[in-house]
């Protein structure tokens, strides 16, 4: 079909109907329901800090067993 055929009269008769049959319960698409916001992902910020806690630690206790060498 060519765009000429969705302006107009027409399409607002299409969504009318649409919308009809949507409230009678024969349609399930929902074009006037809400769309949901995707959840954003966690940045790991705690997971991160522990990790850089433990290498902290692991490089500290390093320098203190080569500082004992010396």
């Amino acid at each position: 079909m060519s765009k000429d055929s969705y302006t107009g009269d027409h399409v607002v008769d299409e969504i009318v109907e649409h919308i009809a049959l949507e409230k009678a319960g024969v349609l399930h698409e929902h074009i006037t329901a809400r769309k949901t916001k995707p959840k954003k992902k966690s940045s790991g910020f705690l997971f991160n800090l522990f990790m850089y806690m433990v290498v902290g630690v692991e490089l500290w206790l390093i320098y203190i067993e080569i500082m004992k060498r010396l």
